[in-house]
């Protein structure tokens, strides 16, 4: 009615039939946007170890994952060595983990990739597995 003083639930903003909460709701934090400090480094091979394992300018030895390739001494090893050389010697590449981190070596595993190239799949396409 009018000249009457708002009741302390019209104050508050709750409308006849609605419940009064006196519970406090979270505040919803928004993440903090931050500058990504990592610059990307760009991984080139630069030493073949074997036709299974390439070194990388960062001095990280990688196994390619799925790959089995001759030994030294053994049957098919220089073959296996100068194909992957030829693929990836000197070039920038992309690596990407499967579930293992690193071999009981310590060398990392990894799927190789050279531009729209899987490396990994190329070598098995030529038998060196």
């Amino acid at each position: 009615m009018p000249g009457e003083q708002p009741s302390n639930e019209e104050e508050q903003g709750v409308s006849e039939g609605e419940e009064k909460t006196t519970e406090e709701r979270p505040v919803e934090e928004k993440p903090v946007e931050k500058e990504n400090p990592v610059i990307p480094l760009e991984l080139i091979v630069s030493r073949i170890i074997d036709g299974d394992t390439i070194v990388l300018n960062t001095d990280e030895r990688v196994r390619l994952i799925c790959i089995d390739t001759p030994e030294q001494g053994e049957a098919g090893y220089q073959e296996a060595k100068d194909y992957l050389t030829s693929l990836v010697l000197g070039k920038s590449v992309l690596l990407e983990k499967d579930v293992s981190e690193i071999d009981m070596y310590g060398r990392l595993l990894r799927y190789v990739y050279l531009e729209d190239l899987f490396v990994n799949g190329e070598l098995v396409k030529k038998w060196f597995w």
